[in-house]
């Protein structure tokens, strides 16, 4: 991993460290958060990395099933992330449901 950012850093970040070869941070814009992958690259923009060899850590030399699972991990996460978001929601401030039957 390259970077770990807990929101996004447009133009400067409230925190940054490098520990390692990862920058770790914190970025002003509390719209989520991102990870930058070794050797995840974009084939049609980033020419210039794709003609280097892939390097044994880089996302671009794993297995395709490994790669599945990172991507897979990463949607079931912000899915599973909403739900529990939405449910807390609802438990705050939903209203409680009255049947019919039971009122007056």
């Amino acid at each position: 991993v390259e970077k770990f950012f807990l929101f996004f850093d447009v133009k400067f970040a409230l925190f940054k460290q490098k520990i390692g070869d990862t920058v770790y941070g914190i970025g002003w814009l509390p719209l989520g958060g991102y990870v930058k992958i070794a050797g995840m690259i974009d084939e049609s923009m980033d020419r210039e990395q794709m003609a280097q060899p892939a390097k044994p850590w880089e996302f671009r030399s794993k297995p395709a099933w490994q790669r599945l699972i990172v991507m897979v991990g990463g949607v079931t996460v912000n899915i599973i992330l909403g739900f529990f978001i939405y449910m807390m929601v609802v438990f705050v401030w939903g209203s409680p449901y009255i049947a019919p039957d039971d009122m007056p």
